[in-house]
């Protein structure tokens, strides 16, 4: 699982690119991605100890900034 993980992560920082702006220039950016979480376990208690089933799911998001030349407001 881990080699899965980190292949993935590097897949990742390899296709990933900075929002690119001018200066003094509106800017838009957008991402989309999978998740797999593992199984969470709950043992905090004596007798109370559970499993949170987790499935696959995807994550969407986005940016809409304004680029000033020396800083950015998104």
């Amino acid at each position: 699982m881990r080699k899965l993980v980190l292949g993935l992560a590097l897949a990742g920082t390899a296709l990933a690119t900075p929002a690119l702006a001018r200066d003094d220039q509106w800017y838009v950016e957008a991402d989309a991605g999978a998740v797999k979480a593992e199984n969470i376990f709950n043992l905090t208690g004596v007798g109370n100890a559970g499993v949170l089933k987790t499935k696959a799911g995807y994550d969407f998001g986005g940016i809409v900034g304004y680029d000033f030349g020396g800083f950015r407001l998104e």
